[in-house]
C-alpha cells in the first residue's frame, strides 16, 4: 500500500513522530540484502522503542497511559493440535468405553459399589466422546485454513470455565473439566505419576548390577506456539524415563517426592526445553528442580 507521508497543519507533533516510526516498519526501498533481513528488522524495532520511550517520556503528563482491568480474563483466539485423526480416535475409544457401560448397566443395573456410578460413567463417556468430535472438527477447519463457527470459537474460549467478564475463583464450568469423573475441579488436581516398565536381571558373569526401567510424568509445563505470526500459549505433558537399582521400583508417591531430583530426557533437553531464563538445557546442564518454571521454546510452523 502507499506509504502515508501526508500530513495536515491540525497534526500533533507527537502524532507526527509515531508515523515517523511506522514508517521503519516497511521495507526498505534499498535492494542490498543487508536491509531485509531479520537482523536489521529487530534494529528497526529498537530503534522504535527506543524513540517512543523517548516521546512518553516527554509527553508522560499530557498523554494518557494504559491500564490493565484486574481479573479480567478473555482468550482472543485458540488452537488445537493439527491431528485430526488423533482426535477421531481417542473419540471412538470413549464411544467403546459408553457401549461398555451401557452393557453393565443392562446386566447389573446402576451399581454403586465402591462409589463408581456406571449411570454416571455412561453420562462421563458420552460427554467425552462428543468433546472429541468438536476439537476433531475445529482441527480439520484449522488444518485447511477455514474459519470457524460462532459456536467453535465459543467452545475455544471455555476451556476451564465458560466465557464470562468478571473477578473471583476459577468456577470449573468449562468442557475441561466436565471430562472427568469426580468433580470438575479434579481438573486442577496434580497428578504426577510413574511405572515400572521393565526389569534387568543382575549378571554376575556379565558384570551386570541390573536395574528397573520407570517412565514417569511429572507436572504440566507451559509452551509457547508461533503459527501463522500469532503466538499460542498452552499446558503439554512432561515425561521421564530413567533407571532405579533392581532393589528400588518406585511407587506414585516416592517419584512425586524425587521429582526434583530426576532429569528431563536427553532428547527432549537437546530440542525443545529451556529453562526461565531461556537457556536450552542441553547447553546449561540444568536440574529438573527448575522443571516447575521450564517453558517449551517456541514451535514454528
Amino acid at each position: 500500500s502507499k506509504p502515508r507521508t501526508t500530513a495536515t497543519g491540525n497534526s500533533s507533533i507527537s502524532s507526527l513522530w509515531l508515523q515517523a516510526l511506522r514508517a521503519l516498519s516497511r521495507p526498505s526501498p534499498n535492494s542490498a540484502s543487508t536491509f531485509h533481513t531479520s537482523t536489521w528488522q529487530r534494529r528497526q524495532m529498537n530503534t522504535q522503542i527506543a524513540s517512543f520511550t523517548q516521546l512518553r517520556h516527554d509527553t508522560v503528563l499530557y498523554a494518557k497511559q494504559s491500564y490493565m482491568r484486574r481479573m479480567l480474563c478473555e482468550y482472543p483466539y485458540g488452537m488445537v493440535d493439527p491431528y485430526p485423526v488423533f482426535w477421531n480416535l481417542i473419540g471412538k475409544m470413549a464411544m467403546r468405553m459408553k457401549d461398555i457401560a451401557t452393557q453393565a448397566s443392562n446386566s447389573l443395573g446402576d451399581s454403586s459399589s465402591r462409589g463408581y456410578s456406571i449411570a454416571k460413567g455412561y453420562q462421563v463417556f458420552n460427554t467425552f466422546a462428543s468433546t472429541m468430535e468438536t476439537i476433531e472438527e475445529i482441527a480439520l477447519l484449522q488444518t485447511s485454513n477455514e474459519e470457524l463457527s460462532y459456536e467453535q470459537v465459543r467452545f475455544m474460549k471455555s476451556v476451564m470455565e465458560k466465557s464470562s467478564f468478571g473477578s473471583g475463583e476459577t468456577k470449573y464450568n468449562g468442557w475441561y473439566p466436565q471430562l472427568f469423573y469426580g468433580s470438575p475441579k479434579d481438573a486442577g488436581n496434580r497428578d504426577v505419576l510413574v511405572v515400572d516398565v521393565h526389569t534387568d536381571i543382575p549378571s554376575v558373569e556379565h558384570g551386570d548390577p541390573g536395574s528397573i526401567l520407570h517412565l514417569g510424568v511429572g507436572d504440566p509445563i507451559v509452551a509457547f506456539f508461533v503459527v501463522n505470526e500469532v503466538m499460542y500459549a498452552g499446558p503439554v505433558f512432561t515425561s521421564y524415563e530413567f533407571l532405579t537399582p533392581v532393589d528400588k521400583r518406585l511407587s506414585d508417591e516416592d517419584f512425586q517426592a524425587e521429582l526434583s531430583t530426576v532429569r528431563a530426557s536427553g532428547w527432549a533437553q537437546r530440542s525443545y526445553l529451556c529453562n526461565s531464563n531461556n537457556d536450552n538445557v542441553a547447553e546449561t546442564e540444568i536440574s529438573v528442580q527448575d522443571l516447575p518454571h521450564w517453558e517449551c521454546k517456541s514451535f514454528l510452523y
